[in-house]
């Protein structure tokens, strides 16, 4: 049971990016810094092989701490922005703190309220990591994302401003709830809601979440509706992942279905190695139909505690390049680019360090 409960939270911890243990009364700097070389057999009609921040999580560095004030209240507070290693830039927006920017009141009793600008519930707050913090291969390609699909399915989450979240835990069960005021001056009518809910029993991790968006721009990248359920169970070296989402626009016919199937092994402390498939039944803005394709293998080899090398392989295909082409993207919706054929491979080779 212990090493059980060793991999459970080794494979969280992979996912949040958990350098350390936050301290009290202190700041912490943390962060992520990744980079890949991807070669991707077609993009726009040919080959591309160039070198990527965030092949497997995005790069990224924040300020985080807390201090007592006593009775068992703590305030917190997280500064979080994107790296592009690449070039030394901020990612793609415009924003700097454009990850996270919250203060949190955390209560033993009351649980945790965070206020700001974060991510909605459908990436680490469900508890159960994809398949990419496991083995680094389940998002290589974008079935559920930005890449291809329709909409983006929050698979990596979505941060939303102004937003109030309140979590807590109840024995082996954790719930929350998330509100948006809007953007802008005008935010009558214009809100996010959200609700999780986790369980955890020993090697057995069951989580669900969902998202209604109605202030992002209708026909935008991202579902202005989502549900996810995500499962995972390990015992021994073995580890069993199953996710499954839906994302739509409600004002168009865009809409994604993926479910993902992983299977990963742990030859020892220091190698993992796995593989599954994603599958996606995709609807276009028009209507349109296709199903969309990923089998893909993976492997990491852990250098320490904080660091390792990953390797991954993909076959990315779609049954109607028209009407959902294939398209490969990475951990933040990134996209390199659209396959002029039905299908395109992918193969990345990367180094992951937190701090």
């Amino acid at each position: 049971m212990a090493k059980m409960k060793k991999h459970m939270a080794f494979a969280i911890m992979a996912l949040t990016g958990s350098a350390m243990a936050q301290s009290t009364n202190g700041v912490q700097i943390y962060g992520i810094a990744d980079v890949a070389l991807t070669h991707i057999s077609n993009t726009g009609g040919n080959s591309r092989t160039g070198l990527d921040s965030g092949g497997a999580s995005s790069s990224r560095i924040g300020l985080r701490g807390r201090e007592d004030l006593g009775g068992g209240l703590q305030v917190g507070f997280t500064l979080e922005s994107t790296v592009d290693l690449t070039n030394g830039s901020a990612g793609r927006s415009t924003s700097f703190f454009n990850r996270e920017s919250t203060v949190s009141l955390i209560s033993k009793d009351w649980g945790t309220l965070k206020v700001g600008r974060q991510l909605d519930f459908l990436n680490v707050d469900i508890g159960v990591p994809d398949a990419a913090p496991i083995i680094q291969g389940g998002q290589a390609a974008g079935y559920a994302g930005i890449a291809g699909a329709p909409v983006d399915v929050h698979i990596g989450g979505y941060q939303f401003d102004n937003t109030v979240k309140w979590m807590k835990t109840f024995g082996r069960v954790t719930t929350g709830l998330l509100y948006g005021f809007g953007a802008g001056t005008e935010t009558k009518g214009k809100y996010v809601h959200g609700a999780m809910i986790n369980y955890i029993d020993g090697g057995l991790s069951l989580g669900a979440g969902y998202t209604k968006d109605n202030f992002s721009p209708s026909n935008g990248p991202f579902a202005r509706e989502a549900f996810a359920v995500k499962g995972m169970y390990v015992t021994g070296p073995w580890m069993f992942l199953a996710n499954y989402y839906v994302g739509k626009d409600p004002e168009s016919k865009a809409q994604i279905k993926p479910i993902e199937l992983t299977v990963a092994y742990n030859f020892s402390e220091k190698v993992r190695v796995g593989g599954g498939i994603g599958v996606a039944r995709a609807t276009n803005k028009t209507g349109e139909k296709a199903t969309l394709t990923q089998p893909f293998i993976g492997a990491k080899y852990n250098l320490s505690k904080r660091t390792h090398l990953y390797t991954m392989a993909s076959l990315n295909t779609t049954s109607d390049k028209d009407a959902a082409p294939s398209t490969v993207g990475k951990p933040g919706g990134a996209l390199f680019g659209t396959s002029t054929t039905d299908q395109q491979t992918v193969i990345r080779v990367g180094i992951h360090h937190r701090f």
